[in-house]
Protein backbone atom coordinates (compact mmCIF):
# COMPACT_ATOMS: atom_id res chain seq x y z
CA UNK A 1 0.00 0.00 0.00
CA UNK A 2 2.86 2.33 0.85
CA UNK A 3 4.58 1.42 -2.42
CA UNK A 4 1.41 2.32 -4.33
CA UNK A 5 1.15 5.63 -2.51
CA UNK A 6 4.75 6.45 -3.39
CA UNK A 7 4.08 5.64 -7.02
CA UNK A 8 1.07 7.94 -7.08
CA UNK A 9 3.09 10.75 -5.52
CA UNK A 10 5.88 10.20 -8.05
CA UNK A 11 3.46 10.38 -10.99
CA UNK A 12 1.84 13.54 -9.60
CA UNK A 13 5.26 15.11 -9.13
CA UNK A 14 6.26 14.32 -12.71
CA UNK A 15 3.03 15.77 -14.01
CA UNK A 16 3.59 18.95 -12.02
CA UNK A 17 7.14 19.24 -13.33
CA UNK A 18 5.87 18.73 -16.86
CA UNK A 19 3.24 21.41 -16.38
CA UNK A 20 5.81 23.87 -15.07
CA UNK A 21 8.11 23.09 -17.97
CA UNK A 22 5.34 23.60 -20.50
CA UNK A 23 3.98 26.88 -19.11
CA UNK A 24 6.84 29.19 -20.28
CA UNK A 25 6.66 27.67 -23.75
CA UNK A 26 2.90 28.18 -23.91
CA UNK A 27 3.27 31.81 -22.76
CA UNK A 28 5.97 32.46 -25.34
CA UNK A 29 3.81 30.90 -28.04
CA UNK A 30 0.84 33.09 -27.14
CA UNK A 31 3.05 36.18 -27.08
CA UNK A 32 4.41 35.34 -30.52
CA UNK A 33 0.88 34.82 -31.82
CA UNK A 34 -0.25 38.21 -30.49
CA UNK A 35 2.77 39.90 -32.06
CA UNK A 36 2.06 38.17 -35.36
CA UNK A 37 -1.57 39.30 -35.25
CA UNK A 38 -0.54 42.91 -34.62
CA UNK A 39 2.01 42.78 -37.45
CA UNK A 40 -0.58 41.39 -39.87
CA UNK A 41 -3.13 44.05 -38.85
CA UNK A 42 -0.55 46.83 -39.36
CA UNK A 43 0.42 45.43 -42.75
CA UNK A 44 -3.24 45.41 -43.83
CA UNK A 45 -3.73 48.99 -42.61
CA UNK A 46 -0.60 50.17 -44.44
CA UNK A 47 -1.70 48.43 -47.63
CA UNK A 48 -5.13 50.07 -47.41
CA UNK A 49 -3.58 53.50 -46.82
CA UNK A 50 -1.32 53.08 -49.89
CA UNK A 51 -4.27 51.94 -51.99
CA UNK A 52 -6.34 54.94 -50.88
CA UNK A 53 -3.47 57.33 -51.64
CA UNK A 54 -2.98 55.82 -55.09
CA UNK A 55 -6.71 56.11 -55.75
CA UNK A 56 -6.69 59.76 -54.67
CA UNK A 57 -3.75 60.51 -56.97
CA UNK A 58 -5.74 59.33 -59.99
CA UNK A 59 -8.56 61.81 -59.40
CA UNK A 60 -8.76 64.73 -61.84
CA UNK A 61 -6.83 67.77 -60.62
CA UNK A 62 -7.54 71.40 -61.35
CA UNK A 63 -5.13 72.88 -63.89
CA UNK A 64 -2.50 75.22 -62.41
CA UNK A 65 -3.28 78.91 -62.52
CA UNK A 66 -1.09 81.68 -63.88
CA UNK A 67 -0.30 85.07 -62.34
CA UNK A 68 0.01 87.96 -64.77
CA UNK A 69 0.68 91.69 -64.55
CA UNK A 70 -0.49 94.52 -66.75
CA UNK A 71 -1.07 98.27 -66.69
CA UNK A 72 -2.75 101.09 -68.53
CA UNK A 73 -2.65 104.86 -68.24
CA UNK A 74 -4.31 104.91 -64.82
CA UNK A 75 -4.08 101.45 -63.23
CA UNK A 76 -1.76 98.56 -62.39
CA UNK A 77 -3.26 95.06 -62.42
CA UNK A 78 -2.18 91.75 -60.88
CA UNK A 79 -4.42 88.79 -61.66
CA UNK A 80 -4.62 85.03 -61.22
CA UNK A 81 -6.47 82.89 -63.71
CA UNK A 82 -6.78 79.37 -65.08
CA UNK A 83 -6.55 78.60 -68.78
CA UNK A 84 -9.92 78.45 -70.56
CA UNK A 85 -11.78 79.84 -67.52
CA UNK A 86 -14.55 82.31 -68.27
CA UNK A 87 -12.87 84.96 -66.11
CA UNK A 88 -9.74 85.36 -63.94
CA UNK A 89 -10.24 84.03 -60.43
CA UNK A 90 -8.69 87.09 -58.77
CA UNK A 91 -8.01 90.58 -60.11
CA UNK A 92 -6.24 93.16 -57.94
CA UNK A 93 -6.17 96.68 -59.36
CA UNK A 94 -4.55 99.75 -57.89
CA UNK A 95 -5.06 103.31 -59.05
CA UNK A 96 -2.34 105.38 -57.34
CA UNK A 97 -3.59 108.62 -58.86
CA UNK A 98 -6.88 108.18 -56.98
CA UNK A 99 -5.29 106.35 -54.04
CA UNK A 100 -7.61 103.33 -54.49
CA UNK A 101 -7.20 99.55 -54.43
CA UNK A 102 -9.89 97.29 -55.92
CA UNK A 103 -10.16 93.52 -55.78
CA UNK A 104 -12.55 91.18 -57.59
CA UNK A 105 -12.67 87.45 -56.76
CA UNK A 106 -14.64 84.68 -58.45
CA UNK A 107 -15.53 83.02 -55.16
CA UNK A 108 -19.19 82.24 -54.54
CA UNK A 109 -20.52 82.71 -50.98
CA UNK A 110 -23.05 79.85 -50.63
CA UNK A 111 -25.81 81.85 -48.91
CA UNK A 112 -25.25 85.36 -50.29
CA UNK A 113 -27.31 86.83 -53.08
CA UNK A 114 -26.26 89.47 -55.59
CA UNK A 115 -25.96 92.80 -53.79
CA UNK A 116 -25.41 91.28 -50.33
CA UNK A 117 -22.57 92.62 -48.17
CA UNK A 118 -19.90 90.05 -47.24
CA UNK A 119 -16.53 90.05 -45.51
CA UNK A 120 -13.60 89.15 -47.79
CA UNK A 121 -10.28 88.12 -46.22
CA UNK A 122 -6.89 87.61 -47.86
CA UNK A 123 -4.04 86.07 -45.88
CA UNK A 124 -0.60 84.62 -46.61
CA UNK A 125 0.31 83.41 -43.11
CA UNK A 126 2.13 86.65 -42.29
CA UNK A 127 -0.16 89.40 -43.51
CA UNK A 128 -3.96 89.39 -43.33
CA UNK A 129 -6.22 92.01 -44.84
CA UNK A 130 -10.01 92.26 -44.65
CA UNK A 131 -12.41 94.02 -46.98
CA UNK A 132 -16.05 95.01 -46.76
CA UNK A 133 -17.15 93.49 -50.05
CA UNK A 134 -20.36 92.99 -51.99
CA UNK A 135 -21.56 90.17 -54.23
CA UNK A 136 -22.55 90.41 -57.87
CA UNK A 137 -23.51 87.87 -60.57
CA UNK A 138 -20.53 85.94 -61.88
CA UNK A 139 -19.89 85.36 -65.57
CA UNK A 140 -20.18 81.66 -64.68
CA UNK A 141 -23.81 80.56 -64.80
CA UNK A 142 -25.41 80.16 -61.37
CA UNK A 143 -22.48 81.56 -59.40
CA UNK A 144 -21.60 84.87 -57.79
CA UNK A 145 -18.39 86.84 -57.33
CA UNK A 146 -17.28 89.43 -54.78
CA UNK A 147 -15.84 92.91 -55.18
CA UNK A 148 -14.26 95.33 -52.72
CA UNK A 149 -12.58 98.72 -52.84
CA UNK A 150 -10.29 100.27 -50.22
CA UNK A 151 -7.78 103.04 -49.69
CA UNK A 152 -4.47 102.07 -51.28
CA UNK A 153 -1.83 101.22 -48.68
CA UNK A 154 1.33 99.05 -48.59
CA UNK A 155 -0.15 96.06 -46.70
CA UNK A 156 -2.58 95.47 -49.57
CA UNK A 157 0.45 94.69 -51.73
CA UNK A 158 2.36 92.86 -48.99
CA UNK A 159 -0.33 90.16 -48.74
CA UNK A 160 0.86 88.87 -52.12
CA UNK A 161 4.57 88.91 -51.19
CA UNK A 162 7.10 86.46 -49.72
CA UNK A 163 4.74 83.55 -49.14
CA UNK A 164 3.86 80.22 -50.74
CA UNK A 165 0.08 80.53 -50.65
CA UNK A 166 -2.70 83.09 -50.56
CA UNK A 167 -5.83 82.09 -48.66
CA UNK A 168 -8.99 83.76 -49.95
CA UNK A 169 -12.02 83.53 -47.66
CA UNK A 170 -15.63 84.68 -47.60
CA UNK A 171 -18.32 83.31 -45.29
CA UNK A 172 -18.80 79.65 -46.18
CA UNK A 173 -16.13 79.45 -48.88
CA UNK A 174 -12.33 79.33 -48.99
CA UNK A 175 -9.84 79.00 -51.83
CA UNK A 176 -6.05 78.74 -51.67
CA UNK A 177 -3.89 80.10 -54.47
CA UNK A 178 -0.18 79.38 -55.07
CA UNK A 179 1.97 82.50 -54.86
CA UNK A 180 5.32 81.26 -56.16
CA UNK A 181 4.75 82.38 -59.74
CA UNK A 182 3.42 85.74 -58.57
CA UNK A 183 6.75 86.81 -57.10
CA UNK A 184 8.26 87.71 -60.47
CA UNK A 185 5.31 90.00 -61.20
CA UNK A 186 5.19 91.72 -57.83
CA UNK A 187 8.11 94.17 -58.11
CA UNK A 188 6.48 95.92 -61.07
CA UNK A 189 3.03 95.80 -59.45
CA UNK A 190 4.33 97.15 -56.15
CA UNK A 191 6.40 99.90 -57.78
CA UNK A 192 3.43 100.99 -59.86
CA UNK A 193 0.94 100.93 -57.01
CA UNK A 194 3.04 102.78 -54.49
CA UNK A 195 4.68 105.44 -56.61
CA UNK A 196 3.38 109.00 -56.82
CA UNK A 197 2.75 109.35 -60.54
CA UNK A 198 1.78 107.28 -63.59
CA UNK A 199 4.29 106.68 -66.37
CA UNK A 200 3.38 106.16 -70.06
CA UNK A 201 1.38 102.97 -70.68
CA UNK A 202 3.37 99.73 -70.91
CA UNK A 203 2.86 96.03 -70.27
CA UNK A 204 5.12 93.11 -69.36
Amino acid sequence: MRRLSNTVRFVALMLAIGALAASPADAASKKEQRAKTRTEAKAKADAKAKADAAKADTRPKSPPGIWSYGRDAEAFVLQYGVAKAAAPFLVATCRPGAGLFQIVVEISPPKAQAGDAVRLTLGNGKTVVEFAASTFPSVTQGRRAVEAQAKLEPKLIEVFKNADQLKVTVTGATETLPLASAQKKLPAFEAGCLKARILPSAKN
